[in-house]
């Protein structure tokens, strides 16, 4: 009898585990009101921070990313444009354009603060920081 309680605890286990793991790996969107800096920059253009409507188009083209593939392994190219999101709970998710593609680094999904990366499925987000970058801020 009590093997078969401890079977079905570590098939439970293993399926919320699984479950856990799945989920971590996603792109999950950000609540724009629990957002507290958002600066940008990109090479031989410079670093501005964003505010207001720039601040929010560009957690709106975040939020409407989606998940590509994983990077465990934090692979990449020299970065040519990038974006840091501080959150008000102190925790951040960087935005790394390398290559073809978008790569987030992010310690904000897992309980544990567990810097994970991935990349991200983001059309125009080369253009759009190209675009916020030498926008003025009037």
């Amino acid at each position: 009898m009590v093997g078969r309680w401890s079977a079905i605890g570590v098939l439970v286990l293993i399926a919320v585990g699984s479950s856990y793991l799945l989920l971590a790996g996603k792109h999950q969107s950000i609540p724009i009101d629990q957002v507290q800096h958002v600066r940008l920059w990109q090479e031989r253009v410079g670093e501005k921070e964003l505010v207001g409507s720039e601040r929010d188009q560009l957690l709106v083209a975040f939020n409407n990313a989606s998940y590509d593939r994983a990077n465990d392994e934090f692979f990449g190219t020299t970065p040519q444009c990038g974006g840091r999101i501080d959150l008000k709970n102190g925790k951040r998710i960087s935005i790394i354009g390398c290559g073809e593609g978008f790569q987030v680094q992010r310690n904000d999904t897992a309980e544990s603060g567990r810097l994970i990366a991935y990349y991200v499925d983001a059309v125009g987000f080369r253009s759009l920081f190209q675009k916020l970058l030498t926008e003025s801020d009037h």
